[in-house]
């Protein structure tokens, strides 16, 4: 028994190197994830983008760019803005029961019989609609900071006048705040150039936009939805809350999805290879959004204030621990 252990132990100790060495000339061979500017000047001339590309690669890159990029990112930020809407200028909502469900604080907006057990009562929600609106910007404030003190650092890393001049100093923390404030208008710019650019850093570019929405955006919306779900339940939910919650996770799931494929080089990968891997994954990937998720919306549903310490106190000891 000695000897069969100590064997297992020098076979271990023999494979363990070999393995990392293959993990490691696996990493070598992947093409990094990290943006270089330098090389995504270049992949705005007319020879990367028109001369050297077919019409049908052209006709193809702009097909599913729109359908997995453009249009879902419409949808679910437009989503999210007609929510915000309805929470603070307000919209009618269906209650169980007669005119006397009605808060009647709002006499402009009469009660509207919507079945004979059933009443349309206007309601406004300013807490839940600043909310919502905060989270929409909310990936601007790390993400899009991020990217443009990388960019503003290539041109000053390329370029020594720019470098000395003081105008950079004056312009930089304006468009610092106006970059921070600006996510969603950043999200739909850079997807609609990627309807034309399929160079490997601006889809790179575009991926992680993608993922900074999925996961600091979509995932807060989710979770503030299903909370006002939860906690209305006197009303039944309008069909832009629905369709807020349902855009919301597929763009979660599907942000997470590019995030791991972006470890396995997703940004150089040929777009049908993508495609099908991408949907093989929606079923995992989305049930455990929802199951993850629906859990947290639930258990703040229930807690009310009480989740802020909760989940503080979990994310106090992973700061300590991790």
């Amino acid at each position: 028994m000695m000897m069969e252990g100590h064997g297992e132990v020098e076979h271990l100790s023999t494979v363990n190197p070999l393995a990392k060495f293959e993990n490691h000339e696996k990493e070598k061979r992947l093409p990094s994830s990290k943006l270089d500017f330098s090389v995504m000047a270049k992949e705005f001339n007319k020879i990367e983008l028109w001369s050297e590309r077919s019409g049908t690669n052209i006709r193809e890159t702009f097909a599913v760019n729109f359908l997995v990029g453009l249009l879902p990112t419409i949808f679910d930020v437009g989503m999210d803005s007609l929510a915000v809407n309805d929470y603070l200028r307000g919209t009618y909502y269906v209650k169980n029961g007669g005119e006397s469900n009605c808060s009647g604080i709002y006499p402009e907006y009469p009660p509207k019989n919507y079945s004979e057990t059933q009443t349309e009562c206007f309601e406004k929600d300013p807490v839940f609609g600043y909310v919502t609106l905060f989270f929409l910007f909310f990936p601007g404030m790390g993400f899009s900071f991020w990217i443009f003190l990388n960019l503003s650092n290539f041109l000053r890393g390329t370029d020594n006048t720019f470098r000395q001049n003081a105008c950079f100093f004056i312009f930089f923390t304006p468009l610092t705040l106006l970059v921070c404030i600006s996510f969603p208008f950043q999200l739909l710019a850079v997807n609609l150039v990627a309807l034309l650019n399929n160079g490997d850093q601006w889809t790179l570019l575009t991926t992680k936009y993608s993922i900074a929405e999925g996961l600091y955006d979509a995932s807060l919306q989710f979770c503030v939805q299903l909370f006002i779900v939860f906690t209305m339940a006197d009303r039944i939910p309008s069909i832009i809350q629905y369709l807020s919650l349902f855009g919301s996770i597929v763009m979660l799931a599907y942000t997470r999805i590019e995030a791991h494929l972006l470890d396995d080089g997703g940004h150089v990968m040929p777009i049908r290879e993508k495609i099908m891997k991408t949907l093989k994954l929606i079923p995992i990937f989305l049930s455990n959004s929802i199951f993850k998720l629906g859990s947290i919306g639930l258990i703040c549903s229930l807690l009310r204030l009480n989740a802020m310490t909760f989940y503080g106190a979990f994310a106090l000891l992973w700061i300590l621990f991790y």
